[in-house]
Protein backbone atom coordinates (compact mmCIF):
# COMPACT_ATOMS: atom_id res chain seq x y z
CA UNK A 1 0.00 0.00 0.00
CA UNK A 2 1.33 3.20 -0.83
CA UNK A 3 1.59 5.85 2.20
CA UNK A 4 -0.02 9.04 1.92
CA UNK A 5 2.47 11.24 1.67
CA UNK A 6 3.70 9.84 -1.53
CA UNK A 7 0.46 9.80 -2.78
CA UNK A 8 -0.01 13.20 -1.98
CA UNK A 9 3.50 13.93 -3.82
CA UNK A 10 2.07 11.40 -6.65
CA UNK A 11 -0.60 14.05 -7.13
CA UNK A 12 0.98 17.26 -6.70
CA UNK A 13 3.26 16.02 -10.05
CA UNK A 14 -0.02 14.92 -11.61
CA UNK A 15 -1.30 18.49 -10.63
CA UNK A 16 1.60 20.13 -12.25
CA UNK A 17 1.36 18.37 -15.30
CA UNK A 18 -2.11 19.38 -15.56
CA UNK A 19 -1.12 23.24 -15.36
CA UNK A 20 1.31 22.54 -17.76
CA UNK A 21 -1.20 20.43 -20.14
CA UNK A 22 -3.53 23.50 -19.90
CA UNK A 23 -0.67 26.64 -19.97
CA UNK A 24 -1.20 28.00 -17.14
CA UNK A 25 1.27 27.30 -15.21
CA UNK A 26 3.69 29.83 -15.14
CA UNK A 27 0.61 31.44 -13.64
CA UNK A 28 1.12 29.82 -10.20
CA UNK A 29 5.11 29.77 -10.50
CA UNK A 30 6.62 31.78 -7.17
CA UNK A 31 4.62 31.46 -3.87
CA UNK A 32 2.79 28.24 -5.11
CA UNK A 33 3.92 25.06 -3.89
CA UNK A 34 3.50 21.54 -2.76
CA UNK A 35 1.95 22.79 0.70
CA UNK A 36 0.05 25.49 0.00
CA UNK A 37 -1.29 22.85 -2.74
CA UNK A 38 -1.99 20.42 0.14
CA UNK A 39 -3.59 23.37 2.36
CA UNK A 40 -6.08 23.72 -0.32
CA UNK A 41 -7.20 20.71 -1.03
CA UNK A 42 -6.34 18.43 2.19
CA UNK A 43 -9.86 17.62 3.00
CA UNK A 44 -10.34 16.54 -0.53
CA UNK A 45 -7.46 14.48 -1.25
CA UNK A 46 -7.91 12.86 2.08
CA UNK A 47 -11.01 11.77 0.99
CA UNK A 48 -9.79 10.72 -2.59
CA UNK A 49 -6.84 8.77 -0.80
CA UNK A 50 -9.46 6.53 1.25
CA UNK A 51 -11.78 6.09 -1.88
CA UNK A 52 -8.53 4.66 -3.60
CA UNK A 53 -7.67 2.50 -0.57
CA UNK A 54 -11.08 1.74 -0.22
CA UNK A 55 -11.27 -0.06 -3.88
CA UNK A 56 -8.00 -2.32 -2.23
CA UNK A 57 -10.40 -3.66 0.49
CA UNK A 58 -8.86 -1.43 3.62
CA UNK A 59 -11.44 -0.55 6.24
CA UNK A 60 -11.73 3.58 5.57
CA UNK A 61 -11.49 4.12 9.91
CA UNK A 62 -8.01 2.62 10.01
CA UNK A 63 -6.97 4.57 6.77
CA UNK A 64 -8.11 7.68 8.33
CA UNK A 65 -5.87 6.75 11.63
CA UNK A 66 -2.99 5.85 9.57
CA UNK A 67 -3.31 9.35 7.87
CA UNK A 68 -3.78 11.26 11.30
CA UNK A 69 -0.76 9.66 12.42
CA UNK A 70 2.00 9.82 9.36
CA UNK A 71 0.67 13.84 9.37
CA UNK A 72 1.18 14.40 12.98
CA UNK A 73 4.55 12.47 13.71
CA UNK A 74 5.76 14.44 9.79
CA UNK A 75 4.54 18.00 11.23
CA UNK A 76 5.13 19.62 7.94
CA UNK A 77 2.00 18.75 6.42
CA UNK A 78 -0.43 18.80 9.45
CA UNK A 79 -3.58 20.04 9.50
CA UNK A 80 -5.01 23.30 11.12
CA UNK A 81 -7.61 22.41 12.67
CA UNK A 82 -8.37 19.04 13.78
CA UNK A 83 -11.20 16.53 13.66
CA UNK A 84 -12.97 15.70 16.70
CA UNK A 85 -12.56 12.36 16.27
CA UNK A 86 -9.38 13.01 16.44
CA UNK A 87 -8.70 15.13 19.47
CA UNK A 88 -10.52 12.20 21.64
CA UNK A 89 -7.97 9.70 20.52
CA UNK A 90 -5.22 12.30 21.32
CA UNK A 91 -6.81 12.57 24.59
CA UNK A 92 -6.13 9.29 24.72
CA UNK A 93 -2.98 9.04 24.13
Amino acid sequence: MIEFRQWVVNKWYEHLDELDSLGIRNKYVGDYDMEKYFNKYKWWLKDLYRRDRMKTGIQPKKIAEKVYDQLISNGDMGWTTVPKEFKEKENER
